[in-house]
């Protein structure tokens, strides 16, 4: 069964897509932000935009480098 990918909207959708974030982090542990950015249709850079506020919020590690991720 393949995952929905889910469609974020501009405005009040991004803190739904934090939530999403969220759980798609427990649920696959370490991944790149390169597959985040995939799995949400969205940019690198609003990724790392979502997770620098999430970092802030809760218990999110992350690490730079070719072998990085979060």
């Amino acid at each position: 069964v393949s995952e929905p990918k889910i469609k974020v909207v501009k405005g009040g959708g991004r803190e739904l897509a934090k939530d999403a974030i969220i759980e798609f982090l427990r649920q696959q542990g370490k991944v790149s932000t390169r597959v985040l950015a995939e799995h949400f249709r969205v940019t690198r850079q609003t990724i790392l935009q979502d997770i620098t506020v999430l970092s802030s919020r809760c218990d999110i590690c992350t690490e730079r480098g070719r072998n990085g991720g979060v």
